[in-house]
């Protein structure tokens, strides 16, 4: 008999909503309907979209939702939005009230046709998927662009390594991911 596959959903790959986003394109202003779409593309093509519309004429803000799933089923309903005061006394924090576990979120995912908050997807993160060659063949790449590019750094126009006789704190930087990066032949690559 076979095994369950044990595939899970990768929070990286999920489509979602960031309310961060919203804010930044002014949807967010009292006393106003603003709408518009969201779409997602990848290698160029388009992947989904959804019409969204923020509602804040009324004391509680709502965002509705209008798309398709698997473009067959239309899907319409409202999620709430909430807002905090800043810990900074600058402004406001907004929140979704996610509807189905009215947990406060900055992030939807898409989940069996619906935004959610991630509690309700039990999956993981795509790095988490990997085998342990993999990840330690990924650190050590990193390790090596972060030398590359710390070389560019170190030449490029208006550098400056010291001040007042002393080295700057980027330039020590830059020198410790130079070393580190140095510390890897080709073989580590290559064998793992």
């Amino acid at each position: 008999m076979p095994y369950n596959h044990t595939f899970p959903v990768l929070y990286d790959e999920c489509l979602t909503i960031c309310l961060s986003d919203i804010v930044k394109w002014k949807y967010i202003h009292k006393g106003c309907k603003q709408s518009g779409r969201l779409r997602w593309t990848r290698y160029g093509e388009q992947r989904a979209s959804v019409s969204i519309t923020v509602d804040y004429t009324d004391e509680m803000p709502y965002l509705e939702l209008n798309y398709k799933v698997n473009g067959q089923e239309e899907v319409s309903y409202s999620i709430k939005l909430t807002s905090v005061r800043s810990n900074l006394n600058k402004g406001t924090i907004w929140y979704f009230v996610c509807p189905f576990t009215f947990k406060r979120c900055r992030k939807l995912y898409l989940l069996n046709g619906r935004f959610a908050h991630r509690s309700l997807i039990k999956g993981a993160y795509a790095t988490q998927t990997y085998s342990n060659h993999t990840r330690g063949l990924i650190q050590q790449f990193d390790r090596l662009k972060r030398s590359d590019d710390a070389y560019e750094v170190l030449h490029s126009k208006y550098f400056k390594k010291f001040y007042n006789n002393k080295p700057t704190k980027r330039y020590l930087k830059v020198l410790e991911d130079i070393a580190r990066g140095e510390g890897i032949s080709e073989v580590e690559l290559l064998l793992g």
